[in-house]
């Protein structure tokens, strides 16, 4: 269905067929993070600091920290928006 380039629902459209393909290029990855990595992952997306986040799970920060290179290793992120970004997509946050 053509929607004309000016229209609102134009940009919103695009932005969701993005996600759409992001999602289809980056499910095995997402299927490859564990439970732990997931719940870290929806930690990390929400803006909570390594302290915060240590305590409520009881892990130390070195370990938290071992988990973030993990993850980012393993979905391919290179910042801290690629996290949330992933995170989004598969409504972790």
């Amino acid at each position: 269905l053509p929607l004309d380039p000016n229209h609102h629902l134009a940009e919103k459209a695009e932005r969701l067929m993005e996600e759409n393909l992001m999602l289809k290029d980056n499910y095995q990855r997402y299927a490859a993070l564990t439970k732990r990595e997931m719940e870290l992952l929806r930690y990390i997306a929400s803006g909570e600091k390594a302290g915060e986040i240590s305590k409520r799970i009881h892990i130390s920060e070195k370990t938290l920290n071992t988990h973030r290179r993990n993850i980012k290793r393993k979905i391919g992120a290179r910042t801290h928006y690629d996290i949330i970004k992933f995170a989004q997509a598969f409504n972790l946050v």
